[in-house]
């Protein structure tokens, strides 16, 4: 099988999977703490979904996308050793707990700017 189209089966499978993964929820600090947690998590789901050595990630920055009717965060995350780079965005929806902390549970996933993913 040919590195294109076993990318292209892992790509495939790697969405139908995250959006599971994706669901299960955090608990963080501070809504930003909690949402970056759920794309950590989400990111390392992506790792093991691979299956090659030497594949990890890097987190970026989650940003405010809505405060209504729920916080609502986009988060990036890169993944390395696949071929050429991946750019993932996670959406993340973050709900304010009674304790003062918050719980985050990633929404949708997306991959920008890549090549090979």
């Amino acid at each position: 099988m040919s590195g294109v189209v076993r990318a292209l089966l892992l790509c495939a499978l790697v969405a139908a999977v995250g959006a599971a993964a994706a669901s299960a929820s955090v608990i963080g600090p501070t809504p930003r703490a909690a949402a970056l947690a759920a794309t950590k998590k989400f990111a390392a789901h992506e790792v093991v979904a691979w299956t090659e050595p030497g594949v990890s990630y890097t987190l970026g920055a989650c940003r405010l996308l809505h405060r209504r009717p729920w916080l609502g965060y986009a988060c990036g995350f890169e993944l390395h050793g696949v071929p050429d780079y991946c750019h993932g965005v996670l959406t993340v929806s973050v709900k304010r707990l009674a304790n003062g902390t918050s719980r985050a549970q990633g929404v949708k996933s997306k991959y920008v700017d890549t090549h090979g993913c």
